[in-house]
């Protein structure tokens, strides 16, 4: 101890050797320290899942680039988060197990499931786990199913749940498959689909009505004897824009990539590049929003210079007999808020598509909340262009002043045309 008192209150310098060594420990901890302070977030990086894909503000032409990385891999090898928003709907099992039965890769696919129930409704997933009971379906719902589970009571319709999904459960797949709860799906549709938008031109989106399904019959209806492409709009009584299509016999779908344009995107099927979550984030504020929303964001991606197609092959069909079964609106009888935010949900659609002015928008600090965000910005020159574009191609087209058009009956209009001085 005496000895060790002694060295402690020596005035002899330590060696050299000594001081050399703190010095390469001080800079070696000096430099670790630096590199951590400036090691990037894994959020700064846009590959890598959902904060760094929803919040990353897309740069110009950030599209183009992501579509080829998409593109740089096989299809077989490239991922789709299937977006299902399931209100009450007994329908949902059905769906979840011919999704995965039918895939030829169940392997690239992912599901994000938003599940509003009542509380004696049955859960999708666990009734999909009785009635499909094999191992391989077990394991992928148990790595590849992700759900949000809500009471029916607060479910704010169609475009907030589907705004969820994505917004919570897209983890970078490379595409976003979305279809309605009570749809089927013919063999190896995974391949089908991937391998129909590979081949299409970059930003491209695949989009139709799905055919109807007869859930009377335990095989689903054969996928070549007709098709179906959206070829035309109408305003309805709300003065909202709705889409509509035609049917026509197989063989006489339109072949060419001009031929198989369509102007906007149904919600009961579609298929668009993940990374669109960048540049066209989806709006949870659409509250209780249902005719209408399938325009609201076809447009909002077209000024972002995304185009739409007809599927070259149907890959699902969808049940529309669901008369006696219950409806988001059925809460019209209780949601005393049901109609005043519907209404103003419909302002908001109007509006940003350029039908209305803000003058024609009641409490606008509320309706047009986040517009910045979620709207269409007609100051953007590229916007603009694409905007205008849109219209002349399907002209006479109108938001302002309501024109409807139809295009069932012959080919779209090329989508290069130079716009006549003073047409708009």
């Amino acid at each position: 101890m005496n000895a060790l008192v002694r060295f402690a209150n020596t005035k002899r310098p330590l060696p050299r050797i000594y001081i050399l060594v703190g010095l390469l420990v001080a800079g070696y901890m000096f430099m670790n320290l630096t590199l951590w302070r400036t090691k990037p977030k894994p959020s700064d990086d846009v590959s890598n899942g959902v904060d760094s894909a929803l919040n990353t503000i897309a740069k110009p032409n950030q599209g183009l680039r992501d579509w080829e990385l998409i593109k740089a891999k096989s299809s077989k090898d490239q991922t789709m988060l299937v977006s299902i928003g399931s209100y009450r709907d007994i329908r949902c099992p059905v769906t979840l197990i011919s999704l995965h039965n039918n895939a030829k890769y169940a392997g690239r696919v992912f599901v994000g499931l938003i599940q509003q129930n009542h509380e004696d409704d049955v859960d999708c997933v666990e009734q999909a786990l009785k009635d499909e009971s094999s191992p391989a379906f077990k394991e992928w719902v148990t790595g590849h199913v992700r759900v949000i589970r809500m009471s029916y009571l607060d479910g704010k319709g169609p475009c907030v749940a589907r705004a969820q999904i994505v917004n919570k459960l897209y983890l970078s797949e490379d595409w976003i498959f979305q279809v309605d709860s009570h749809t089927r799906f013919v063999p190896e549709w995974d391949d089908v689909l991937l391998n129909d938008i590979n081949g299409l031109p970059p930003k491209s989106c695949l989009s139709i009505y799905p055919l109807s399904d007869d859930i009377d019959n335990a095989e689903i209806p054969d996928a070549h004897v007709e098709n179906q492409r959206i070829c035309r709009g109408e305003f309805n009584h709300e003065k909202v824009m709705q889409p509509g299509g035609v049917r026509y016999s197989y063989r006489d779908h339109p072949k060419t990539v001009q031929g198989r344009a369509i102007p906007f995107m149904a919600a009961g099927m579609m298929i668009y590049p993940g990374y669109a979550t960048k540049e066209v984030p989806w709006d949870e504020n659409l509250i209780y929003l249902f005719q209408g929303e399938e325009v609201l964001f076809s447009m909002r991606m077209t000024v972002k210079g995304y185009k739409f197609y007809a599927p070259a092959e149907n890959i699902c069909f969808h049940y529309y007999g669901r008369a006696d079964k219950p409806k988001v609106w059925d809460k019209q009888a209780f949601d005393k808020t049901y109609v005043q935010e519907m209404n103003w949900s419909v302002q908001r659609l109007k509006y940003i598509v350029g039908q209305i002015s803000i003058d024609k928008v009641d409490n606008p600090d509320y309706t047009l909340r986040q517009i910045e965000k979620y709207g269409i910005n007609f100051e953007d020159p590229v916007q603009l262009e694409n905007y205008n574009k849109f219209l002349y191609r399907w002209r006479p087209l109108s938001f302002k002043d309501q024109v409807d058009f139809n295009y069932c009956s012959k080919e779209p209009n090329p989508d290069n045309e130079v716009i006549p001085k003073n047409y708009f």
